[in-house]
């Protein structure tokens, strides 16, 4: 009985402790969002818009849309992730790597 109860107070801990970095990670990501809204830098991607579809009833992934600009071309990108906080920072490394597949925005970009 003693062990299982140290068993569950360590696990609790590491639990407590994912959360806590996973916490850092999200407020970093959005911090990075933020700056990257208020570049001036015309060559590299400029978020404009970082919007979340949240999963619904008989589905288990949360669509991230990110809306961007860069040299005066709008684009707009799509991520699917089973975890919001995890999709966030995902999604902010991607654009960190450029690995995120960009596509042109055809509704900001009439032609």
């Amino acid at each position: 009985m003693k062990g299982t109860i140290i068993m569950s107070q360590i696990e609790r801990l590491k639990e407590e402790k994912y959360l806590d970095t996973l916490a850092k990670k999200v407020a970093s990501a959005i911090r990075s969002f933020e700056r990257s809204a208020r570049t001036d830098d015309w060559d590299s991607m400029r978020v404009l818009e970082v919007r979340v579809v949240l999963a619904k009833d008989g589905y288990t992934s949360h669509k991230i849309i990110v809306k961007a600009i860069s040299e005066g071309v709008h684009f707009v990108a799509f991520d699917t992730q089973p975890s919001l906080n995890e999709g966030l920072v995902s999604v902010e490394a991607k654009i960190e790597n450029n690995a995120l597949k960009w596509h042109r925005d055809k509704y900001a970009n009439p032609e």
